[in-house]
């Protein structure tokens, strides 16, 4: 089975291809070059003399390492005639997007995002974010590939956290593109283990509702930003709990709190258009399997800490905190609570009530 669509941008437009067995088009061209998540190298036969293995690691992501990459294509006689292969998750499609966008003015590039992270999301968009010393993700572009191939093949690397850590960037990109999207995603039942042409249906209508909001605003000043859903509560237990919870794992608790926080400050109750307990239910039906070790992660956080991290959200503002939170139109708004200690509180309190130990994952 074999899906696929075109991403109109600025840049151009270029096609999404979603199948399995899509990896077959990593043969050996001329004035190609390939840049790989180490982890992937044995796997796959590509040219030595043209290849570059990246450790997918978040300290590979920095400004002074993307010179010594520069530096290594230039020595393997990259020039404008190149074409770079990038092959692994978000960590190598940031660094690919960042340095293609700059050796010699501009490269052209295809994309194989091999995690579920990335074949829901981040492979198309375009947006790159490097870190500068202590800095996360303090500069970058938008520099899109000329051909995104997501080969589900992938999948079978993966285990059960970052499977379900996709899925949970999955659904957050169709519930808010809206109820009628996000009916049809839940119709595909997509929880984990994720395989077949089941597979194949989930990530193409995840992407297909990415497509929407990329050319309706492609450089990130409005709609887009709603796709932000569950990261601002989610980072926030990611960076709490010393990365022991993983991006996407937290990204799905992130939206169970703004849920949470919704029915607080802004009167969701589940009722008429309001889908969010639904989503609710879904996203925990979707942790489940990995509930010992969230529940585990969880007990050993210091609420503190997380609103420490919580406030240090760099989408706030001096006077307000912004959020995206559920709406009772059924889709998604972007949210802004001035900073006083009684937004503060209904903060802390959303935690806790998302995690309440009687209820939170049975």
């Amino acid at each position: 089975m074999l899906e696929s669509f075109e991403v109109d941008t600025s840049f151009g437009s270029y096609k999404v291809k979603v199948g399995q067995g899509l990896h077959s088009k990593l043969q050996p061209k001329k004035h190609a070059m390939y840049l790989v998540d180490d982890y992937h190298l044995r796997g796959l036969k590509l040219p030595m003399e043209s290849l570059i293995a990246i450790p997918a690691l978040e300290s590979s992501k920095n400004l002074d390492y993307m010179s010594s990459i520069i530096e290594k294509m230039r020595e393997l006689g990259a020039n404008r005639d190149t074409h770079v292969y990038a092959i692994g998750g978000g960590i190598i499609q940031d660094i690919t997007t960042f340095v293609t966008s700059i050796y010699m003015r501009g490269l052209s590039w295809s994309y194989f995002p091999s995690t579920l992270l990335s074949m829901a999301d981040s492979c198309i968009g375009g947006k790159s974010s490097i870190n500068v010393r202590g800095y996360k993700n303090l500069i970058g572009n938008i520099y899109p590939p000329n051909e995104v191939f997501v080969d589900m093949d992938f999948c079978k690397t993966l285990g059960p956290d970052e499977i379900i850590g996709g899925l949970a960037e999955a659904v957050k990109i169709c519930y808010a593109r809206g109820p009628e999207v996000f009916e049809q995603y839940l119709q595909l039942d997509p929880l984990y283990p994720l395989i077949g042409e089941n597979g194949v249906k989930v990530i193409f209508s995840a992407l297909l509702a990415k497509k929407w909001f990329i050319e309706i605003d492609e450089f990130d000043r409005s709609e887009r930003l709603l796709l932000n859903y569950g990261h601002t509560f989610g980072h926030a237990l990611e960076a709490s709990s010393n990365f022991e919870i993983a991006h996407g794992v937290a990204v799905a608790l992130g939206m169970i709190v703004a849920i949470e926080y919704a029915s607080l400050a802004a009167g969701l109750n589940g009722v008429g258009k309001d889908n969010s307990q639904r989503l609710g239910f879904y996203l925990q039906r979707l942790l489940s399997p990995l509930k010992v070790e969230i529940k585990a992660a969880l007990q050993k956080i210091d609420m503190n800490t997380v609103f420490a991290k919580f406030e240090g959200d760099k989408k706030h503002r001096h006077t307000e905190y912004r959020m995206v939170i559920p709406s009772s139109e059924g889709g998604l708004v972007l949210f802004s609570s001035p900073k006083n200690n009684q937004t503060r509180s209904l903060i802390q309190k959303a935690y806790q009530q998302a995690f309440s130990v009687n209820d939170f994952l049975g």
